[in-house]
């Protein structure tokens, strides 16, 4: 007798046998207890998690002459010969082979003669996604109104291929994706029948590869057992499957953590040695930092699917980290897997990716920001406490004892009559050995007089235009149909005439460092905006000297 593989071996006869589908095989089971049954059904879901064995043991239940409760007694001359695919009456069809408008018209000469042996006549259509919508239109009118010794049950890896006019006329039924437990579970079941001893840690392994399919975890361990000897070890499931062990994935993390760069390069250097696709351990990798990051949650026991000695290495290995850390380092190993494909040589741009991880710099926390908010704001208190002191003992004092400090400046210092002041000099009433942050000045504090005006800044233009000619030409060359026009809400509003549209564009792009050559002028916080007046007006004989040198430099003339 030939080698029947344990996908095959293992295939479920029941309904209580089916894995990880819970809530289908109740439903179908409570549906022929209470006579509730369909003359349709469609079976969706990913591949290997049962749709195909459910719709078997579907037509076996409708079918079985000892029906027990809806599950069938697999004892019966119709359960035997559903199992052996010889029941006439139960038809299985193979979507992909017959997908054409003909194979559907003969299936609706079949349906129309009653069953030879059996209850009902079943007709099964597997992977129906694949029939041409000329074929599925030729079954509507058989699908909405068959006969009553009829029943269709479909199954699909893709529904969303199939006429929305199809699925309406069935009950559907959704598979999910085995869990792991439940994989490890049978596994262990399966091993103890098959007398085969197995190293715990060895159903993870398995259980993650298969990704959710019974059948792809079955086929992995068939593999491994005739790899072995009559035991399988973890080392041997590693070395057979090609996985890359879980602790790599820790020494790379604890790398990353102590900014060890020669590690990581031996590391990457020992898994290119050993021929472990990079891909994967991308791949991996990305996994195992999540896996850290829900070791922070406190539900990380329901949450990780693993052993308890891996969920508790997990956990103390998390202590290590800042969430927003394992954050970033997620995020920068996503971006890999997506350049991965496009690189020429991966392992360097592995290898350079993760050195540039290693010089990320740790995020702050957040208790260190509020302790530092608050000396900052202690630090601010005493400035103006020492401010106060020096206020009240300047000479110059008024009635108001709320004189504000920038008062006391203009009263000592007069610049309205000084044609030739220069802004950028400090006031030379200051405070001693403080900081600079001692002299920033508050807008909102402010006097009338110290606030932004128009003066100030038609003063100071033709320095800040010289400042801006050294820094970029090109930038002052645009500069020269432009004037200050008018100050709003601390917005300074700089006007070219409207034919100047593209020079306007340049100009708000590069205002930032515009802004900064104004600062070194204009001690007072404001921002800038160049805007385009049909009204602007500029007389020749305003045009300021540094206007005048960069047209003889560059040529040109003033437009009017």
């Amino acid at each position: 007798m030939s080698y029947l593989v344990l996908a095959r071996k293992y295939r479920p006869s029941t309904f209580k046998e089916v894995v990880g589908q819970e809530h289908i095989t109740k439903t179908l089971i409570n549906a022929f207890k209470k006579g509730r049954l369909s003359h349709a059904y469609l079976f969706s879901g990913p591949r290997g998690v049962g749709k195909t064995s459910t719709a078997r043991i579907l037509a076996k239940s409708f079918n079985c002459k000892n029906n027990q409760s809806g599950e069938p007694c697999n004892e019966c001359v119709n359960c035997k010969e559903i199992t052996n695919g010889s029941n006439l009456d139960v038809l299985e069809i193979d979507g992909a082979s017959n997908r054409g408008v003909d194979e559907i018209r003969n299936l609706r000469e079949v349906v129309k003669y009653p069953p030879i042996n059996s209850n009902f006549k079943i007709i099964i259509i597997d992977e129906i996604h694949m029939l041409t919508q000329i074929a599925f239109n030729a079954l509507l009118k058989t699908l909405e109104e068959p006969p009553q010794h009829v029943k269709f049950i479909f199954a699909t890896t893709e529904p969303n291929k199939i006429l929305q006019t199809i699925i309406s006329r069935c009950q559907r039924y959704d598979f999910n994706r085995v869990g792991i437990n439940d994989i490890e579970k049978s596994l262990e079941n399966i091993s103890l029948l098959e007398k085969v001893k197995v190293e715990k840690s060895v159903y993870s392994i398995i259980a993650n590869l298969a990704d959710g399919s019974m059948r792809d975890c079955l086929s992995i361990f068939d593999q491994l057992i005739a790899f072995s000897d009559g035991e399988i070890t973890n080392e041997l499931a590693i070395k057979m499957l090609g996985v890359i062990p879980t602790d790599l994935f820790f020494n790379i993390t604890d790398s990353l953590h102590l900014k060890n760069k020669d590690n990581i390069l031996l590391i990457l250097n020992d898994v290119f040695n050993k021929g472990f696709k990079l891909n994967e351990l991308l791949s991996g990798l990305n996994k195992h930092i999540l896996n850290l990051l829900c070791s922070k949650l406190e539900n990380y026991k329901q949450i990780l699917s693993f052993p308890e000695e891996m969920k508790e290495r997990y956990f103390e290995n998390s202590k290590k980290w800042e969430y927003l850390d394992l954050l970033k380092i997620s995020d920068q190993i996503s971006k890999m897997e997506v350049n991965f494909k496009i690189v020429n040589n991966p392992k360097i741009f592995i290898e350079l990716n993760l050195l540039k991880l290693i010089e990320m710099d740790n995020s702050p926390k957040i208790k260190e920001i509020l302790s530092q908010v608050n000396s900052n704001s202690d630090k601010h208190d005493e400035i103006n406490q020492k401010k106060d002191i020096l206020t009240d003992k300047n000479p110059i004092e008024t009635e108001n004892k709320n004189t504000s400090f920038a008062n006391i400046k203009n009263q000592i210092v007069d610049t309205s009559n000084v044609k030739d002041y220069d802004i950028t000099k400090k006031n030379e009433f200051k405070i001693q050995n403080l900081e600079s942050d001692e002299n920033e000045k508050d807008v909102e504090n402010l006097t009338s007089e110290d606030k932004l005006n128009i003066d100030k800044i038609l003063e100071v233009w033709p320095k800040v235009n010289m400042d801006i000619e050294n820094e970029s030409k090109s930038i002052a060359a645009f500069l020269l149909h432009s004037k200050p026009h008018i100050i709003e809400d601390n917005i300074l509003k700089i006007s070219l005439p409207k034919k100047y549209s593209f020079q306007i564009d340049v100009l708000n792009n590069n205002k930032n460092k515009i802004l900064s050559i104004m600062k070194k002028h204009i001690d007072i916080s404001f921002t800038i905006e160049f805007i385009l007046d049909d009204n602007s007006n500029f007389d020749d004989n305003k045009i300021s000297p540094v206007t005048k040198k960069m047209i003889d430099k560059f040529g040109g003339e003033i437009a009017e």
